[in-house]
């Protein structure tokens, strides 16, 4: 991803802080942009790690979304061993 100079601290900041932004949201807000598999994975990510660590599994390293497998494969999912 190519970020403007100017605004790469903006960036970070965001990345930093959506963790935190999101988890204070309520839970209709979480379950309509994570869906009900990942929600589960959520919360139990935020217990485990934090908010903005929880946030940073769910992307990869290019920044796009993980899918529920991907995530699973990584074992953050109740089905993985």
């Amino acid at each position: 991803m190519n970020i403007p100079r100017s605004l790469e601290r903006e960036y970070r900041d965001i990345q930093d802080n959506y963790g935190e932004w999101f988890d204070e949201q309520d839970e209709q807000t979480q379950l309509d942009v994570l869906g009900p598999g990942r929600l589960g994975m959520w919360r139990g990510l935020v217990r485990k790690y934090g908010p903005t660590d929880a946030m940073r599994k769910f992307v990869g390293r290019d920044g796009s979304e993980l899918t529920l497998e991907q995530l699973r494969n990584r074992g953050y999912g109740r089905t993985a061993q």
